[in-house]
């Protein structure tokens, strides 16, 4: 994970640095030793790429996951256990990939990779999720939204399962849109669809908010939150679709994250 996240940081140009500006862990000034080039992290600090790559190592006994300036965490830190458990939440949460002898037969890297690609795309769901979480949250700057986000929940625990939940609502958001339109569409309100079940395509996502609308899904009594008032019923269903929620017509019509 830290691999990762070290490949993504930017490099900041040097007309953005002041003359006076030192790496935060070594004090040097930039374009020295350990702290040659400069990267900016999430919470907008710099930092040499050396410093903080010795910083975020795994292989170091004390590794840290945060910033050292504003102890802002960056991605959870995982021992060989934790990872071999996460491999499998991984695979419990989508999906199962070919028994690994069948597998080797054919292509000895596909069971690799169908784990790699798998652990990917679920870390990714995390990581967008605990973001628009921390976005959603009420501050005056990304570091009190972030601080906030934190602290408003009793234990870390029910920050990840929080997490977690709105991660699996944007990773299904396609299947239930689909499952939406044939649902919505046995009344024959809605162009059939053809062929292999895939993602709906911008005609048919249209589609299906015209008929969400003709159902009255973007009422007032179905939004009595504040984030709603003044937007038109296409901004309405954008927002939601940002959210990760889709429409259930049971018990007369709700937005949901829920598969169910």
């Amino acid at each position: 994970m830290a691999k990762r996240f070290l490949d993504q940081l930017a490099k900041v140009p040097e007309d953005e640095l002041s003359k006076d500006s030192l790496c935060m862990i070594c004090h040097r000034d930039y374009g020295t030793d350990s702290a040659d080039v400069a990267v900016r992290l999430p919470c907008n600090h710099h930092v040499g790429l050396e410093c903080i790559s010795t910083w975020l190592s795994p292989d170091k006994r004390d590794c840290k996951n945060s910033c050292p300036m504003c102890r802002r965490v960056f991605f959870d830190v995982i021992n060989e256990e934790e990872e071999e458990e996460y491999r499998r939440e991984v695979l419990r949460r989508v999906g199962q990939p070919p028994q690994e002898a069948h597998a080797q037969g054919d292509n000895p890297r596909w069971y690799g990779y169908f784990l790699e690609a798998a652990a990917e795309q679920y870390l990714e769901s995390l990581t967008r999720a605990r973001a628009f979480l921390v976005r959603n949250t009420r501050g005056r700057d990304e570091v009190e939204r972030e601080e906030r986000f934190r602290l408003g929940y009793p234990t870390r625990e029910d920050m990840e399962s929080h997490i977690a939940n709105q991660a699996t609502a944007f990773r299904t958001l396609a299947v239930r849109e689909v499952m939406l339109y044939f649902e919505l569409g046995r009344d024959g309100f809605l162009p059939p669809l053809v062929g292999p079940i895939r993602p709906l395509n911008a005609e048919q996502l249209e589609a299906l908010f015209r008929e969400l609308q003709r159902r009255g899904a973007f009422e007032p009594d179905l939004h009595p939150f504040e984030h709603y008032e003044g937007l038109t019923d296409h901004q309405m269903w954008l927002l939601h679709r940002e959210e990760g929620e889709s429409f259930s017509t049971e018990e007369g019509g709700y937005w949901s994250l829920s598969l169910a």
